[in-house]
């Protein structure tokens, strides 16, 4: 599919022929798109408004949120090593979720390698994998 507009917004997941219409420019090699694709000068209007203290304030929330969630583990593994029985819990469940974690690491992972940003969402997704992985260890551990 050939395209003539200066940018191309592409939703679709079928490969995708881009012509810049600038004078000068070749077409771009045919490429299979997953995301919507943005201007360069659009990217760089949208981060430049932003400034560095919302980022670094978002970062920190992203970091705190990772603790604060992550504690809430802490009553179920206190209640696993007393209790010493996984009969009530689901380990399908907890199996799913680090399927999920380990997905949202991978995103966190391409999304840093891309961008240069996001290692908030690394160590958070991480540290989760962590958490559910030890969940899992004790629920095998004291299944009867």
């Amino acid at each position: 599919m050939l395209l003539s507009y200066k940018f191309a917004l592409i939703l679709s997941f079928k490969p995708v022929k881009l012509i810049n219409t600038k004078a000068g420019k070749k077409p771009a090699d045919i490429q299979t798109a997953f995301f919507l694709k943005i201007p360069r000068k659009m990217k760089q209007r949208i981060t430049g408004m932003i400034p560095d203290s919302v980022v670094i304030t978002a970062n920190a929330c992203q970091i705190a949120t990772t603790f604060i969630s992550l504690s809430a583990y802490l009553p179920q593994w206190i209640k696993l090593i007393q209790t010493k029985s996984s009969v009530d819990i689901a380990l399908k469940s907890w199996c799913i979720w680090i399927v999920a974690a380990s997905f949202t690491l991978f995103y966190a992972i391409v999304q840093f390698l891309l961008n240069g940003r996001g290692w908030p969402l690394i160590i958070s997704a991480a540290a989760s994998m962590c958490c559910i992985l030890f969940t899992i260890i004790l629920v095998v551990r004291f299944r009867k």
